[in-house]
């Protein structure tokens, strides 16, 4: 029969439903590792941006106080890459202030504003700074993280501890040229340039630092949008002691050997990068994954009134008794 030859020069009816139902179940698969796959990394995909301004001012990227007065500070993160993003995965960062007066103790020193730890048993986000908190720009009477706090910052041994200033001293004039580095207690050591090698330890300088990041996208703690998040708030307060030599500059900013490594603890592969969150993801599932652009903000502490007379009369000393020497 005809129909019989078409049958078999095509094989059985049986074989080519089998070999359908192979290309489908193929493609299928096909369509969901498409739909799960990494997005490829993108060098520069988010900026992290510090600003400034003076209590009850207007956010900017500079300000100038005069000894002992104080200057609100936040950071903020935007999303400036390629694929669809819908919300913050997630960012480990370290802030750090240059150039800070360390010597002398109480107000003769710099110093950075008190820190939000609510102490409630069963209080979820216990360090957590509202919305709002981060938007204003008047004096708080705490600080810290912004909305994103999914991970906790634990107090327990063996964790990062609560998040604090650290103190880094490394002497020198005009100023006394230290720094403030923001993380957890339980991290007091500088975080190292690179991990070409992978480390547990020193993966832990990075962990152990400041984190932001989403709940589950099905959590009603989830936050979504990609521009212009606030995630940090903290205050500056500068020493009541007057800069001898002219203005002193204080930068805030923050550096990508401090963004999470792709190689976690052990892997060699030292890519530093941020999250964010494909529409469906959380928090610490989002799959995009981007370089990040710092943008800092300064801080110009000028001498008071009658100070300048002062240092300048003591330049000039100076200078004669160098002249005399030669």
């Amino acid at each position: 029969m005809r129909l019989h030859g078409k049958v078999s020069s095509s094989g059985s009816a049986s074989t080519r439903s089998a070999s359908l139902n192979r290309l489908g179940a193929i493609a299928v698969l096909a369509v969901a590792a498409s739909a799960f796959a990494q997005p490829p990394m993108e060098p520069v995909g988010a900026t992290l941006r510090y600003e400034v301004a003076l209590p009850g001012g207007t956010w900017g990227s500079s300000v100038t106080i005069q000894p002992g007065e104080r200057v609100e500070w936040r950071a903020v993160v935007s999303y400036t890459g390629t694929e669809p993003a819908v919300a913050l995965g997630q960012v480990f960062y370290q802030p750090v202030l240059s150039n800070v007066d360390h010597e002398g103790a109480g107000t003769t020193r710099d110093n950075l504003g008190a820190w939000r730890y609510l102490t409630q048993p069963g209080v979820p986000h216990r360090d957590r700074l509202e919305a709002s908190e981060g938007e204003t720009t008047q004096t708080l009477l705490d600080y810290g993280r912004v909305v994103y706090t999914f991970t906790s910052r634990s107090t327990s041994a063996g964790s990062s501890g609560a998040i604090t200033g650290h103190r880094h001293t490394s002497g020198g004039l005009p100023a006394p040229g230290g720094f403030f580095r923001i993380a957890g207690a339980n991290n007091p050591n500088w975080y190292p340039a690179s991990i070409p090698n992978g480390s547990v330890d020193l993966n832990n300088q990075i962990l152990w630092g400041v984190v932001s990041d989403n709940d589950s996208a099905a959590s009603t703690w989830f936050v979504t949008g990609t521009q212009n998040l606030t995630i940090f708030r903290q205050a500056f307060i500068a020493s009541t002691d007057a800069p001898l030599f002219g203005d002193r500059i204080v930068t805030i900013t923050s550096e990508s050997a401090t963004l999470r490594r792709a190689g976690g603890g052990a892997g060699t592969d030292d890519t530093r990068f941020m999250s964010w969150a494909l529409a469906g993801e959380g928090g610490t599932a989002a799959s995009i994954r981007v370089g990040v652009e710092y943008i800092p903000a300064t801080i110009t502490i000028v001498p008071g009134p009658g100070v300048g007379l002062v240092g300048g009369t003591a330049a000039l000393l100076f200078a004669r008794r160098q002249r005399n020497k030669s």
